[in-house]
């Protein structure tokens, strides 16, 4: 077996630490260097890889410089979910206090006269993803601010809003996270600084070397870490990382940062369909770990077939109002489906079902048997209505 020297590379060692990728991670110079010793320690960091080992990252204070470079150097992106579960060890002393179950009735919002939302209701449930979806005058960014307590100080709201079965108090925010529309960063910080920012103001309990190691592991897994991990986040103004790899930096700014719950706002516009659909694959992939406390709500305009499969549970708005609540898919079939066609709303042959929901929601009357031609009602298998064109 080779040395952990040998195995990684190792840059501007100085008194401070050790730098791997250019960035300092520890402060301990290795204790020995006698291959007998490297060895035994070198097991220790293969245990901690190991996913039937229960050695977690409690140790990691007892590691040197060489073990926490190869730690970073060996990890693969498909190896999160088991690196969380190495994690929650150490953070379950703050994840008892997070709750983690999200749910909302009877939101309604009132600017003036206009009214935006009228009766809103659904939930976030642990290790799930909740997608919401409507025209862009649905109502869905007004829904998600108002969820995250970001509504505007001169509008009328209503309704409830719950944790655990709890109602929220002031302080509900810290279990939150929230995603605008638009990338809100600082531009002159790298992609690395922002992670560590976000790690570093928000997870107080952490002692440093966790909150490093954890931006290590997830700007890994979000596929920022190599020349991008050290690339300015940049603006309109300043030249930086591209759009996509701006949402995935504030994805990861709120995975880092500890939050149980993440509302992300129109998460996929301006993103083409494959860099969508891995986005909301990485989510679901920290969303279905079980050994940690997450969840997910995004919203979205009118999202590829595929990309709705990954969802658990879908909140159809149209018009400022709830049509459907329930889960995506139940026993091979679509609910909401049934539950429209029940209405007399039928999906046309060859429509997939998330581009039928952003029409439903845009103009739902246009789908109505009532409203639909003979040839339509004929493709359908249905009886010409007295109604019908």
């Amino acid at each position: 077996m080779t040395s952990a020297a040998e195995d990684v590379e190792l840059k501007n060692k100085s008194k401070e630490g050790i730098s791997v990728e250019d960035v300092t991670i520890h402060v301990k110079a290795p204790t020995t260097h006698r291959t007998e010793d490297r060895e035994a320690e070198n097991k220790v960091v293969e245990d901690l890889l190991d996913p039937n080992s229960k050695l977690d990252f409690s140790v990691v204070p007892y590691l040197d410089d060489l073990q926490i470079a190869r730690i970073i150097k060996e990890l693969e992106p498909k190896d999160l979910p088991l690196i969380f579960k190495k994690f929650h060890a150490i953070s379950n002393e703050r994840s008892v206090k997070l709750r983690t179950n999200l749910s909302f009735r009877n939101i309604s919002y009132k600017k003036g006269e206009d009214i935006y939302l009228s009766g809103v209701s659904g939930f976030v449930k642990r290790n799930t993803m909740t997608c919401v979806i409507g025209a862009p005058d649905s109502g869905i960014t007004t829904l998600m601010k108002t969820i995250a307590g970001r509504a505007s100080m001169d509008a009328t709201v209503t309704g409830e809003v719950f944790l655990d079965g709890q109602p929220v108090d002031e302080g509900y925010s810290q279990h939150l996270g929230y995603i605008p529309k638009d990338d809100i960063h600082y531009p002159t910080l790298t992609v690395r600084e922002t992670l560590r920012m976000s790690a570093r103001m928000r997870v107080g309990e952490f002692d440093d070397i966790y909150n490093k190691l954890k931006v290590e592991i997830v700007m890994k897994f979000f596929g920022l870490d190599g020349n991008i991990a050290s690339t300015i986040v940049g603006d309109d103004q300043i030249r930086g990382i591209s759009g996509g790899q701006k949402r995935r930096v504030s994805v990861a700014a709120e995975i880092v940062a500890g939050h149980a719950i993440i509302l992300a706002d129109l998460l996929t516009n301006g993103l083409d369909s494959k860099t969508s659909y891995d986005l909301v694959k990485q989510m679901q992939t920290v969303a279905h770990i079980k050994s940690e406390i997450n969840a997910s709500m995004i919203s979205l305009v009118q999202p590829a077939p595929e990309l709705f499969e990954l969802f658990d549970y879908l909140l159809l708005m149209s018009k400022g109002r709830s049509i459907f609540f329930g889960p995506v898919k139940y026993g091979g079939t679509y609910p909401v489906i049934d539950f429209l066609n029940s209405l007399g709303f039928h999906r046309p042959p060859g429509k997939s079902v998330p581009d039928f929901l952003a029409e439903i929601s845009y103009n739902p009357v246009r789908f109505h048997v009532t409203r639909m031609s003979k040839q339509m009602l004929t493709a359908l298998n249905l009886p010409a209505s007295p109604g019908g064109m």
